[in-house]
């Protein structure tokens, strides 16, 4: 993995196909596309990069941004750094 990435924002529609929110994605620089090896360490990624460099009211755009865990990430301090009004988590099946 590149040490620069890019964020990917995958658009979520309520049921009026309004924009709610957006999922944020991890994408490396190198291709653009998702080369995910370890899922933990691209929404570490993902998280460390939203709030450095884009800024989450910027990149969300008042929207909420959704994030995918796993189970060790859950667990992980990292997700305390997120502003609680603008971050849903989402729990990724074992």
């Amino acid at each position: 993995m590149s040490g620069n990435c890019i964020i990917g924002r995958q658009p979520i529609l309520d049921r009026n196909e309004c924009l709610y929110g957006y999922e944020l994605l991890f994408r490396s620089t190198d291709i653009n596309e998702a080369d995910v090896q370890d899922a933990g360490k691209a929404t570490a990624n993902v998280i460390i990069n939203t709030l450095a460099s884009f800024g989450i009211v910027e990149l969300l755009c008042g929207r909420k941004g959704f994030i995918n865990v796993d189970l060790d990430m859950l667990m992980d301090e990292v997700l305390e750094l997120l502003p609680q009004e603008h971050i849903v988590i989402e729990l990724l099946d074992p």
